[in-house]
């Protein structure tokens, strides 16, 4: 696993700015997949899915309004 911690940083940011979907493009997805799991039991386990353009989605459906 390649948990990056700027990757890491990122999730925090937008956890604590109350995003419920985000993704991260500019960023290795393996990596970025990897650290969603990694950081799981931190963020109250997020959903993870790919989109189209093979983007990790993280989703956080318990902070959807």
């Amino acid at each position: 696993m390649a948990c990056d911690g700027r990757i890491a940083s990122a999730i925090r940011e937008e956890v604590k700015n109350g995003s419920a979907d985000f993704s991260f493009p500019e960023f290795n997805q393996r990596d970025v997949a990897d650290t969603v799991s990694r950081l799981a039991n931190e963020f109250g386990l997020p959903e993870t899915y790919t989109d189209y353009s093979n983007n990790v989605i993280i989703s956080f459906p318990h902070a959807k309004r």
